[in-house]
């Protein structure tokens, strides 16, 4: 297998005060080999890091309120709170936190793409390109942070790939998947695969998943198994039960969403026929789903089992228990 080594010995940390603000000021990136003597930090960074969390500790988070979004690239639940929700867009990541409540979090104004979190914890991870006042190259590789959002690292590949999804497992938050865009290879598509939280890769040789640029939308580890992955692909529901090299059809189809309950559960949407469903091992189950809204790109669920979408309109909508939607985001409108 082809590896892609780290491209740093040492962790870029953006922030105002680093690199970057919205305002434009920022610093240069340090050069290759640059704070080398930060190597053995990170070493002992990456063992504590295989550790279990206990307890999601409280973050305290710098935010710019906002009343608008577009572009919606990522969804993901703020795991302090089970009614907020994390958003990556176009010009950065926004938390909504509940009725006309909505935040653009940390410094960075770029473009996030691939953007998950690691389960129980507050560990994020994105990839993405440079917004207008950036210094930062395109792509932004593999980028990691442990605040929150509030700032993030460069952990490896920047300059070099571009993640259009993102899922660590459940079992072994070591172990990331992603599917990518190699842009030092004329943009290949490809699946990679990082057994040390992003600072070092591997190329996975995979079977059945239609590596190219607009093929393959999400990926999600099952929560019960390290082993099973699932895809939404151009060429439908796709699982994976050998984690990620071989793969095989559940339903064919467009699909452009997915969130990932258990080995045999899991809410999809197709856009072929505009249906948003849930399959249950043997049979998909339609769900009732204002379609006026637009298709749906992303989609979680709460800690109170609730369904939670966005569309590529920039709506976020809320399935409540009698099976009716609320909107908490109406076509980039904070409600």
């Amino acid at each position: 297998m082809k590896k892609y080594k780290k491209r740093f010995l040492f962790s870029i940390i953006i922030s105002g005060a680093l690199l970057l603000s919205a305002c434009g000021e920022t610093e240069a990136v340090p050069e290759d080999g640059e704070l080398v003597d930060q190597e053995n930090e990170l070493v002992e960074n990456i063992e504590e890091t295989k550790e279990e969390d206990a307890n999601i500790p409280e973050v305290v988070v710098a935010k710019e309120e906002t009343q608008e979004i577009s572009h919606i690239h990522g969804l993901e639940v703020n795991p302090q709170s089970p009614d907020s929700y994390l958003i990556a867009t176009h010009h950065g990541v926004v938390e909504y936190a509940g009725s006309e409540e909505a935040y653009v979090l940390g410094e960075m104004r770029d473009d996030f793409m691939g953007f998950s979190r690691v389960a129980d914890s507050t560990k994020l991870m994105s990839s993405g390109h440079p917004g207008f006042d950036s210094d930062l190259p395109d792509p932004l590789g593999f980028m990691w942070s442990e605040d929150f959002g509030e700032s993030w690292e460069i952990r490896s590949l920047l300059e070099e790939v571009d993640f259009h999804g993102l899922t660590a497992s459940y079992q072994d938050g070591q172990h990331i998947l992603g599917f990518a865009l190699d842009y030092e290879n004329n943009f290949e598509s490809m699946l990679l695969r990082s057994n040390d939280q992003g600072f070092n890769w591997e190329k996975v040789v995979t079977v059945g998943l239609p590596l190219d640029h607009h093929g393959v939308y999400n990926l999600a580890f099952s929560p019960e198994s390290d082993s099973i992955v699932f895809a939404a692909t151009a060429k439908g529901l796709l699982q994976s039960e050998d984690s990620g090299v071989n793969w095989t059809e559940i339903t064919p189809g467009n699909v452009t969403g997915l969130t990932v309950v258990g080995n045999n559960e899991v809410y999809y949407y197709d856009e072929t026929n505009d249906q948003l469903s849930l399959w249950r091992g043997d049979e998909s189950e339609v769900i009732s789903y204002p379609s006026e809204q637009g298709p749906v790109n992303y989609l979680v669920v709460n800690d109170n089992g609730q369904l939670i979408v966005s569309t590529v309109n920039a709506s976020l909508l809320l399935r409540e228990e009698d099976s009716n939607w609320k909107t908490l985001i109406d076509n980039g409108r904070v409600k």
